[in-house]
Protein backbone atom coordinates (compact mmCIF):
# COMPACT_ATOMS: atom_id res chain seq x y z
CA UNK A 1 0.00 0.00 0.00
CA UNK A 2 0.93 3.76 -0.83
CA UNK A 3 0.21 5.86 2.56
CA UNK A 4 0.60 9.62 2.83
CA UNK A 5 1.02 10.45 6.33
CA UNK A 6 1.78 13.35 7.68
CA UNK A 7 3.18 14.27 11.44
CA UNK A 8 5.28 15.73 13.72
CA UNK A 9 8.51 15.38 15.52
CA UNK A 10 7.77 12.91 17.30
CA UNK A 11 8.23 9.41 18.16
CA UNK A 12 4.17 8.28 18.12
CA UNK A 13 4.84 9.15 13.82
CA UNK A 14 7.96 7.80 14.00
CA UNK A 15 6.81 4.28 15.42
CA UNK A 16 4.12 4.03 13.34
CA UNK A 17 6.06 4.89 9.81
CA UNK A 18 8.13 1.88 10.56
CA UNK A 19 5.53 -0.10 11.72
CA UNK A 20 4.27 0.57 7.85
CA UNK A 21 7.74 0.05 6.52
CA UNK A 22 8.16 -3.39 8.50
CA UNK A 23 4.86 -4.51 6.87
CA UNK A 24 6.43 -3.80 3.08
CA UNK A 25 4.03 -0.33 2.75
CA UNK A 26 5.60 2.62 1.14
CA UNK A 27 5.65 5.34 3.49
CA UNK A 28 5.87 9.27 2.67
CA UNK A 29 6.03 11.64 5.64
CA UNK A 30 5.02 14.83 5.35
CA UNK A 31 6.74 16.70 8.59
CA UNK A 32 9.37 18.93 9.88
CA UNK A 33 12.20 16.71 10.67
CA UNK A 34 13.01 13.31 8.44
CA UNK A 35 13.07 10.98 11.44
CA UNK A 36 14.57 7.51 9.26
CA UNK A 37 17.24 9.89 7.44
CA UNK A 38 19.38 6.79 6.75
CA UNK A 39 16.37 4.72 5.46
CA UNK A 40 17.12 3.83 1.83
CA UNK A 41 15.08 0.92 1.13
CA UNK A 42 12.58 2.61 -1.48
CA UNK A 43 9.99 2.42 0.05
CA UNK A 44 10.31 5.82 2.24
CA UNK A 45 10.07 9.12 0.99
CA UNK A 46 10.48 12.42 3.76
CA UNK A 47 8.78 15.27 1.96
CA UNK A 48 8.93 19.19 4.02
CA UNK A 49 6.21 21.13 5.55
CA UNK A 50 4.71 22.99 2.54
CA UNK A 51 4.86 27.25 2.91
CA UNK A 52 2.80 29.25 0.84
CA UNK A 53 4.40 30.60 -2.07
CA UNK A 54 4.18 34.29 -3.18
CA UNK A 55 5.40 36.07 -0.41
CA UNK A 56 6.47 39.51 -2.20
CA UNK A 57 2.88 39.91 -3.47
CA UNK A 58 1.21 39.00 0.03
CA UNK A 59 3.74 42.10 1.02
CA UNK A 60 2.00 44.27 -1.15
CA UNK A 61 -1.50 43.65 0.55
CA UNK A 62 -2.63 46.26 3.27
CA UNK A 63 -4.91 43.58 4.60
CA UNK A 64 -3.48 40.91 6.79
CA UNK A 65 -7.06 38.77 7.12
CA UNK A 66 -7.18 39.00 3.27
CA UNK A 67 -3.11 37.65 2.89
CA UNK A 68 -4.19 35.46 6.14
CA UNK A 69 -6.93 33.73 3.42
CA UNK A 70 -4.85 33.73 0.13
CA UNK A 71 -1.65 31.99 2.25
CA UNK A 72 -4.72 29.42 2.90
CA UNK A 73 -5.87 28.98 -0.36
CA UNK A 74 -2.42 28.66 -1.59
CA UNK A 75 -1.68 25.91 0.94
CA UNK A 76 -4.77 23.97 -0.50
CA UNK A 77 -3.65 23.91 -3.60
CA UNK A 78 -0.05 22.93 -2.67
CA UNK A 79 -1.73 20.26 -0.80
CA UNK A 80 -3.78 19.00 -3.25
CA UNK A 81 -0.71 18.91 -6.03
CA UNK A 82 1.45 16.68 -3.43
CA UNK A 83 -1.43 14.36 -3.00
CA UNK A 84 -2.13 14.12 -6.73
CA UNK A 85 1.88 13.37 -7.36
CA UNK A 86 2.24 11.03 -5.04
CA UNK A 87 -1.61 9.20 -5.42
CA UNK A 88 -1.27 7.39 -2.25
CA UNK A 89 -3.85 4.70 -1.39
CA UNK A 90 -4.84 6.44 2.10
CA UNK A 91 -3.92 9.57 3.55
CA UNK A 92 -3.16 9.28 7.20
CA UNK A 93 -3.05 12.34 9.21
CA UNK A 94 -1.06 12.44 12.63
CA UNK A 95 -2.39 15.73 14.80
CA UNK A 96 -5.34 17.78 13.81
CA UNK A 97 -4.44 20.66 16.14
CA UNK A 98 -6.06 23.50 13.99
CA UNK A 99 -2.84 25.37 13.56
CA UNK A 100 -2.58 26.98 10.20
CA UNK A 101 0.28 24.91 8.79
CA UNK A 102 -1.62 21.44 9.71
CA UNK A 103 -2.01 19.64 6.76
CA UNK A 104 -5.04 17.72 7.69
CA UNK A 105 -7.25 20.65 7.09
CA UNK A 106 -5.65 21.36 3.72
CA UNK A 107 -6.46 17.25 2.46
CA UNK A 108 -9.77 17.45 3.98
CA UNK A 109 -11.16 20.87 2.35
CA UNK A 110 -9.54 20.01 -1.20
CA UNK A 111 -11.23 16.59 -0.70
CA UNK A 112 -8.33 14.17 -0.60
CA UNK A 113 -9.44 10.57 0.27
CA UNK A 114 -9.86 8.53 1.41
CA UNK A 115 -8.50 10.49 4.72
CA UNK A 116 -7.77 8.86 7.68
CA UNK A 117 -7.25 10.91 11.49
CA UNK A 118 -5.31 10.25 13.90
CA UNK A 119 -6.69 12.38 16.90
CA UNK A 120 -4.63 12.92 20.06
CA UNK A 121 -5.93 14.14 23.65
CA UNK A 122 -4.57 17.44 22.96
CA UNK A 123 -6.07 18.18 19.47
CA UNK A 124 -9.81 18.47 21.03
CA UNK A 125 -9.07 18.86 24.46
CA UNK A 126 -7.95 22.29 24.10
CA UNK A 127 -11.53 23.60 22.69
CA UNK A 128 -13.20 22.31 26.15
CA UNK A 129 -10.96 22.87 28.73
CA UNK A 130 -12.00 25.82 31.28
CA UNK A 131 -9.94 29.36 29.77
CA UNK A 132 -7.95 31.63 31.79
CA UNK A 133 -10.33 34.76 32.50
CA UNK A 134 -9.10 37.62 29.44
CA UNK A 135 -8.45 33.49 27.46
CA UNK A 136 -10.26 32.94 24.65
CA UNK A 137 -10.32 29.99 22.00
CA UNK A 138 -8.75 30.84 18.35
CA UNK A 139 -12.00 30.69 16.77
CA UNK A 140 -10.39 30.17 13.16
CA UNK A 141 -8.24 27.17 14.73
CA UNK A 142 -11.23 25.23 16.03
CA UNK A 143 -13.35 26.25 12.63
CA UNK A 144 -9.84 24.28 10.85
CA UNK A 145 -9.96 21.29 13.35
CA UNK A 146 -14.11 21.18 12.36
CA UNK A 147 -13.03 20.84 9.05
CA UNK A 148 -10.76 18.46 9.39
CA UNK A 149 -12.85 16.02 10.85
CA UNK A 150 -15.74 17.10 8.81
CA UNK A 151 -14.47 15.67 5.98
CA UNK A 152 -12.60 12.66 7.48
CA UNK A 153 -13.41 8.84 6.95
CA UNK A 154 -11.85 7.47 9.69
CA UNK A 155 -11.18 8.95 12.87
CA UNK A 156 -8.80 7.18 15.15
CA UNK A 157 -8.80 8.03 18.88
CA UNK A 158 -7.94 6.13 22.19
CA UNK A 159 -10.72 7.14 24.87
CA UNK A 160 -14.16 7.08 24.55
CA UNK A 161 -14.91 10.33 25.82
CA UNK A 162 -13.27 11.91 22.49
CA UNK A 163 -16.69 10.18 20.21
CA UNK A 164 -19.01 13.35 21.21
CA UNK A 165 -15.93 16.25 21.72
CA UNK A 166 -14.91 15.21 17.83
CA UNK A 167 -18.72 14.83 16.97
CA UNK A 168 -19.49 17.93 18.45
CA UNK A 169 -16.40 20.17 16.56
CA UNK A 170 -17.57 18.42 12.59
CA UNK A 171 -21.31 18.60 14.19
CA UNK A 172 -22.15 15.03 12.48
CA UNK A 173 -21.46 11.30 12.93
CA UNK A 174 -18.42 10.13 12.43
CA UNK A 175 -16.44 6.95 11.46
CA UNK A 176 -14.48 6.04 14.40
CA UNK A 177 -11.29 3.41 15.17
CA UNK A 178 -10.60 3.08 18.93
CA UNK A 179 -6.96 2.42 18.43
CA UNK A 180 -4.87 3.15 21.63
CA UNK A 181 -1.11 3.37 20.40
CA UNK A 182 0.29 0.04 21.07
CA UNK A 183 3.90 -0.08 22.64
CA UNK A 184 6.95 -2.74 22.18
CA UNK A 185 6.71 -4.68 25.02
CA UNK A 186 9.86 -6.68 24.61
CA UNK A 187 11.45 -3.40 25.19
CA UNK A 188 8.92 -1.61 28.25
CA UNK A 189 9.60 -4.39 30.62
CA UNK A 190 10.98 -4.92 34.56
CA UNK A 191 14.38 -4.38 34.46
CA UNK A 192 17.00 -5.78 36.87
CA UNK A 193 17.42 -3.97 40.35
CA UNK A 194 20.91 -2.09 39.44
CA UNK A 195 19.36 -0.11 36.69
CA UNK A 196 17.17 1.73 39.40
CA UNK A 197 20.05 2.20 41.90
CA UNK A 198 22.27 3.40 38.97
CA UNK A 199 19.69 6.08 38.20
CA UNK A 200 18.96 6.89 42.42
CA UNK A 201 22.78 7.67 42.60
CA UNK A 202 22.54 9.79 39.30
CA UNK A 203 19.69 11.60 41.16
CA UNK A 204 21.33 11.33 44.86
CA UNK A 205 18.25 9.31 46.05
CA UNK A 206 19.18 6.70 48.48
CA UNK A 207 18.23 3.31 47.72
CA UNK A 208 16.19 2.83 50.66
CA UNK A 209 13.91 5.73 49.54
CA UNK A 210 10.51 5.28 47.82
CA UNK A 211 10.68 7.60 44.44
CA UNK A 212 7.16 8.77 43.74
CA UNK A 213 7.40 9.87 39.31
CA UNK A 214 4.95 12.48 38.00
CA UNK A 215 5.36 10.99 34.68
CA UNK A 216 3.43 12.90 32.07
CA UNK A 217 4.93 16.63 30.22
CA UNK A 218 5.82 19.69 31.57
CA UNK A 219 2.71 22.43 31.75
CA UNK A 220 -0.14 23.12 34.26
CA UNK A 221 -2.71 21.15 32.16
CA UNK A 222 -0.66 18.09 33.54
CA UNK A 223 -1.79 18.68 37.46
CA UNK A 224 2.34 18.61 39.24
CA UNK A 225 0.51 21.04 40.75
CA UNK A 226 -1.82 19.25 42.76
CA UNK A 227 0.52 16.20 42.96
CA UNK A 228 3.34 18.69 44.71
CA UNK A 229 0.49 19.77 47.30
CA UNK A 230 -0.67 16.14 47.85
CA UNK A 231 2.90 14.83 48.36
CA UNK A 232 3.60 17.67 50.82
CA UNK A 233 0.58 16.37 52.84
CA UNK A 234 1.61 12.95 52.64
CA UNK A 235 4.85 13.46 54.06
CA UNK A 236 4.51 13.13 57.49
CA UNK A 237 2.32 9.96 57.30
CA UNK A 238 4.71 7.94 55.00
CA UNK A 239 6.16 4.78 56.88
CA UNK A 240 9.56 5.69 54.96
CA UNK A 241 11.24 8.20 53.68
CA UNK A 242 10.28 9.43 50.03
CA UNK A 243 11.10 12.04 46.94
CA UNK A 244 9.04 13.03 43.83
CA UNK A 245 10.41 13.10 40.35
CA UNK A 246 9.23 15.16 37.44
CA UNK A 247 9.71 14.90 34.12
CA UNK A 248 10.86 18.19 32.16
CA UNK A 249 10.03 17.96 28.85
CA UNK A 250 7.43 19.07 25.84
CA UNK A 251 7.02 22.27 28.17
CA UNK A 252 5.33 25.22 26.02
CA UNK A 253 7.47 28.24 25.35
CA UNK A 254 6.22 30.27 27.73
CA UNK A 255 5.76 28.10 30.57
CA UNK A 256 7.48 28.16 34.12
CA UNK A 257 5.99 25.02 36.02
CA UNK A 258 9.46 23.84 36.92
CA UNK A 259 10.17 26.58 38.75
CA UNK A 260 6.83 27.87 40.29
CA UNK A 261 7.32 24.03 40.91
CA UNK A 262 10.53 24.17 42.68
CA UNK A 263 9.27 27.47 44.68
CA UNK A 264 6.46 26.10 45.93
CA UNK A 265 8.27 23.07 47.34
CA UNK A 266 10.82 25.66 49.39
CA UNK A 267 7.33 27.24 50.55
CA UNK A 268 6.69 23.78 52.11
CA UNK A 269 9.48 23.08 53.35
CA UNK A 270 10.21 20.25 50.89
CA UNK A 271 12.81 21.30 47.77
CA UNK A 272 15.30 18.32 49.39
CA UNK A 273 12.71 15.57 48.70
CA UNK A 274 11.90 17.38 45.04
CA UNK A 275 13.96 15.93 41.89
CA UNK A 276 13.73 16.92 38.52
CA UNK A 277 14.53 14.64 35.52
CA UNK A 278 15.67 16.03 31.70
CA UNK A 279 14.03 14.86 28.79
CA UNK A 280 15.56 11.72 27.79
CA UNK A 281 15.52 9.68 24.56
CA UNK A 282 12.45 7.34 23.95
CA UNK A 283 15.08 4.49 24.44
CA UNK A 284 15.67 5.26 27.80
CA UNK A 285 12.58 6.37 29.05
CA UNK A 286 11.79 2.35 30.84
CA UNK A 287 14.81 3.33 33.02
CA UNK A 288 12.39 6.38 34.82
CA UNK A 289 9.91 3.36 35.16
CA UNK A 290 12.06 1.38 36.64
CA UNK A 291 13.24 3.66 39.16
CA UNK A 292 9.37 4.57 40.39
CA UNK A 293 8.05 2.93 43.50
CA UNK A 294 4.95 4.75 42.31
CA UNK A 295 4.14 6.37 39.09
CA UNK A 296 1.70 9.68 39.17
CA UNK A 297 -1.04 10.66 36.11
CA UNK A 298 -2.71 13.75 37.33
CA UNK A 299 -3.96 15.84 34.05
CA UNK A 300 -6.86 17.89 33.99
CA UNK A 301 -7.92 16.46 31.31
CA UNK A 302 -6.70 13.75 29.30
CA UNK A 303 -7.11 11.28 25.86
CA UNK A 304 -6.10 7.63 26.89
CA UNK A 305 -2.40 7.79 27.69
CA UNK A 306 0.06 5.61 26.07
CA UNK A 307 1.98 6.15 30.17
CA UNK A 308 -1.06 3.83 31.11
CA UNK A 309 0.48 1.36 28.94
CA UNK A 310 4.35 1.73 29.53
CA UNK A 311 3.54 1.72 32.81
CA UNK A 312 1.32 -1.40 33.11
CA UNK A 313 4.60 -3.41 30.70
CA UNK A 314 7.26 -2.50 33.75
CA UNK A 315 4.84 -3.87 36.16
CA UNK A 316 4.65 -0.27 38.02
CA UNK A 317 2.38 0.57 40.78
CA UNK A 318 -0.15 3.43 39.48
CA UNK A 319 -2.47 6.63 41.09
CA UNK A 320 -4.12 8.63 38.64
CA UNK A 321 -7.11 11.55 38.72
CA UNK A 322 -10.28 9.57 37.00
CA UNK A 323 -11.26 11.09 34.15
CA UNK A 324 -13.91 10.14 31.71
CA UNK A 325 -11.81 8.97 29.13
CA UNK A 326 -10.15 6.32 31.34
CA UNK A 327 -13.51 4.72 32.30
CA UNK A 328 -14.27 1.34 30.88
CA UNK A 329 -10.10 0.54 30.64
CA UNK A 330 -8.08 -1.99 32.35
CA UNK A 331 -6.63 1.44 33.87
CA UNK A 332 -9.77 1.50 35.52
CA UNK A 333 -9.59 -2.07 37.23
CA UNK A 334 -5.95 -2.27 37.81
CA UNK A 335 -4.62 1.70 39.10
CA UNK A 336 -5.70 3.00 42.21
CA UNK A 337 -8.11 6.07 41.01
CA UNK A 338 -8.80 9.16 42.78
CA UNK A 339 -10.75 12.54 42.30
CA UNK A 340 -9.52 14.75 39.62
CA UNK A 341 -7.86 18.40 41.15
CA UNK A 342 -8.37 17.02 44.74
CA UNK A 343 -4.73 17.06 46.40
CA UNK A 344 -6.60 15.63 49.82
CA UNK A 345 -7.59 12.52 47.93
CA UNK A 346 -4.65 11.98 45.89
CA UNK A 347 -2.46 12.56 49.20
CA UNK A 348 -4.70 9.49 50.75
CA UNK A 349 -3.81 7.37 47.01
CA UNK A 350 -0.16 8.15 47.86
CA UNK A 351 -0.21 7.15 51.63
CA UNK A 352 -2.20 3.90 51.13
CA UNK A 353 -0.02 2.78 47.98
CA UNK A 354 3.08 3.48 49.49
CA UNK A 355 2.27 2.41 52.83
CA UNK A 356 0.69 -0.80 52.15
CA UNK A 357 2.09 -4.53 52.05
CA UNK A 358 3.75 -5.95 49.19
CA UNK A 359 2.50 -8.80 49.59
CA UNK A 360 0.78 -10.47 46.54
CA UNK A 361 1.92 -7.48 44.65
CA UNK A 362 4.28 -8.78 42.04
CA UNK A 363 2.04 -12.13 40.81
CA UNK A 364 -0.80 -9.13 40.50
CA UNK A 365 1.18 -6.70 38.81
CA UNK A 366 2.67 -9.72 36.27
CA UNK A 367 -0.97 -10.20 35.56
CA UNK A 368 -2.07 -7.22 34.36
CA UNK A 369 1.76 -7.49 32.28
CA UNK A 370 -0.07 -10.42 30.31
CA UNK A 371 -3.00 -7.90 29.46
CA UNK A 372 -0.90 -5.63 27.98
CA UNK A 373 1.07 -7.98 25.86
CA UNK A 374 -2.31 -9.82 24.58
CA UNK A 375 -3.88 -6.35 24.23
CA UNK A 376 -1.89 -3.62 23.81
CA UNK A 377 1.60 -4.94 22.06
CA UNK A 378 2.66 -2.57 19.06
CA UNK A 379 2.06 -5.69 16.60
CA UNK A 380 -1.46 -5.63 17.52
CA UNK A 381 -2.20 -1.77 16.80
CA UNK A 382 -0.02 -2.25 13.65
CA UNK A 383 -2.42 -5.08 12.71
CA UNK A 384 -5.73 -2.60 13.39
CA UNK A 385 -3.90 0.37 11.62
CA UNK A 386 -3.26 -1.56 8.12
CA UNK A 387 -7.03 -3.24 8.67
CA UNK A 388 -8.33 -0.07 8.50
CA UNK A 389 -6.45 0.96 5.70
CA UNK A 390 -7.20 -2.03 3.56
CA UNK A 391 -11.22 -1.51 4.11
CA UNK A 392 -10.37 1.25 1.89
CA UNK A 393 -9.11 -0.39 -0.96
Amino acid sequence: MRILMTGLDSIHTTRQVKWLLDRDCKVSLLSPVNPLPNEVNGRFQWISPIHPRGVGIYGKIPSRSLVNRLKEATRAVQHKALFQKIKPQVIHANWIDGSVSNPSYYFAITRCKPLVLNVWGTDVNQYFEPTDDGVRIDKRKRYRTAMALKHADAVIVDAADMYEKCESLAQKSLRFEMMPLGIDTDHFRPMDVEVARRYRRKLKISDTAKVIVSIRATGRRYGHHYVLEAFARAVPKLHEEAVLVFRDYNAPADDASIAELKSRAEELGILNRIRVVESVPYEQLREIYALADLIVNYPVMDAFPVTFIEAAACCRRVVSCSLPAYRGTFAEQCFRMVKPEDSADLCEGLVDELNRSDSGEDERLTEIRRRIESEFSENVSAQKLISLYQSFL
